[in-house]
């Protein structure tokens, strides 16, 4: 299914995704939400390369970093790798010197997903439960959730059945 421009203008222009913090606007948020809530990472990462241009141009760098993270996961999902990778760590990076938590913890998400995607179980299961750790502590639910259901995957993919059940049932009653 292909999102319409006019649907792309109605969802990145809505009150959902444009707002401001400070001097900046929150409209980063745009790409994430195309990935997120529709599914569309070819129109997302088309969607995040506008904004990063404009945000870039406009010295929103915390917004621009958000682009930058949904630029990764999009890259990760139409199978760019390397491209992905790249985008992730310039994001985490960022993230880390400045101690932004949210913008962290997706880079930390997609960059455990990615580690999945390329077979590395080991880095993918580090990186969620650093993610987890960090979610939990600074009161992310939502990142909680789908680092559980990521570790979750994991575990089923090492067969341990039962610490799956028992990730997924935690994500639950999260």
């Amino acid at each position: 299914m292909r999102i319409s421009n006019l649907t792309l203008e109605v969802l990145t222009n809505s009150t959902l995704f444009v707002g401001y913090s400070g001097n900046e606007p929150s409209s980063g948020y745009g790409p994430l939400q195309v990935l997120r809530l529709l599914r569309h990472p070819k129109q997302a990462s088309d969607l995040a390369s506008q904004f990063l241009a404009k945000h870039k141009l406009s010295g929103w760098t915390r917004s621009a970093m958000r682009v930058r993270v949904a630029q990764g996961e999009a890259s990760r999902l139409l199978g760019h790798r390397r491209k992905a990778a790249s985008q992730m760590r310039e994001a985490l990076e960022w993230a880390l010197s400045t101690g932004h938590q949210s913008i962290l913890l997706d880079a930390r998400l997609f960059g455990a997903r990615l580690a999945r995607d390329e077979g590395d179980l080991s880095a993918s299961c580090r990186e969620a439960n650093e993610g987890l750790r960090a979610a939990s502590i600074c009161g992310f639910g939502q990142f909680q959730i789908d680092f559980e259901i990521l570790l979750s995957d994991l575990a089923l993919r090492e067969g341990e059945a039962e610490r799956s059940i028992d990730l997924a049932s935690a994500a639950l009653r999260s």
